[in-house]
């Protein structure tokens, strides 16, 4: 169980094909503060509400390029330290972006959601 890894500062696991879904206990990963890249693979599913909790995390959240569907949670608004690489596009996202995402007013480069459903 990838919870149990609390102690992870950096998560790099892109371009490996994993399918199944981000399970919610990303959100314990408390210690991640830079990359947390789960990009090119093949995961589908709905994006964790807990993946707000991860609120050390400062850069490198990347999550383009699966088949995540469903909409952004309002809980990343919490990452407020966040400062690059916000990635989430070529998904199948929808709904309304989140308007707590403007809670990350440190986010100075790479905010791509293209490539989705948005309203």
């Amino acid at each position: 169980e990838i919870g149990g890894l609390a102690g992870l500062t950096t998560i790099k696991k892109q371009d490996n094909y994993f399918s199944g879904t981000v399970p919610s206990e990303i959100g314990r990963l408390t210690a991640v503060k830079t990359y947390m890249y789960l990009d090119n693979n093949d995961l589908t599913g709905t994006v964790p509400s807990e993946m707000g909790h991860v609120t050390a995390l400062e850069q490198g959240l990347r999550m383009d390029s699966n088949d995540l569907s469903g909409k952004l949670p309002t809980e990343l608004g919490q990452l407020t330290e966040f400062t690059s690489h916000l990635n989430f596009y070529n998904n199948d996202l929808s709904k309304a972006i989140p308007t707590q995402l403007g809670s990350m007013s440190k986010l100075e480069a790479s905010f791509r959601l293209h490539e989705n459903r948005f309203t």
